[in-house]
């Protein structure tokens, strides 16, 4: 019960981290305000789901090997495959594209970038080795505290 609680509050603390930072970056190439979700609300839950994704994976590792470089290279294919049929999914339910990267170097149909993707190979390895032992330890004091 107290994983799947905190699988659950690591997807949204994910998704509202991710929109965050989402919007700061717009914000400051733009100069104002520009919701990055496609929800209502503060949420991208594309973030949520990798970050997920990459916890599940990556814990089930844990006694076979838990480094950093195979953290790096399982947090760069998981979320470089999330990520990839995450924008073809959405352009052919919604007929939109949300990101389009086809004018950067080493991209893979304009989906999927090598410079975002070693970017999510870094942040697996925060959420991994930093992040996440954090949030658990808060929220297991915050959600179960002790008499």
């Amino acid at each position: 019960m107290e994983y799947a609680v905190n699988i659950i509050l690591l997807f949204f603390a994910y998704s509202l981290l991710g929109w965050c930072i989402e919007v700061i970056l717009k914000y400051i190439q733009f100069h104002r305000f520009i919701n990055r979700g496609f929800l209502t609300g503060p949420v991208c839950p594309i973030y949520g789901s990798g970050a997920v994704l990459i916890t599940i994976v990556v814990g089930g590792l844990g006694r076979l090997e838990s480094g950093i470089g195979t953290t790096f290279a399982l947090s760069f294919l998981i979320c470089g495959a999330l990520e990839f049929m995450t924008s073809y999914n959405m352009e052919k339910r919604f007929h939109a594209r949300w990101w389009d990267y086809s004018q950067k170097p080493m991209n893979l149909h304009g989906r999927v970038w090598i410079g975002n993707l070693v970017l999510f190979g870094l942040g697996g390895v925060a959420i991994i080795h930093i992040i996440n032992r954090s949030f658990t330890g808060f929220w297991i004091l915050f959600l179960f505290p002790q008499n």
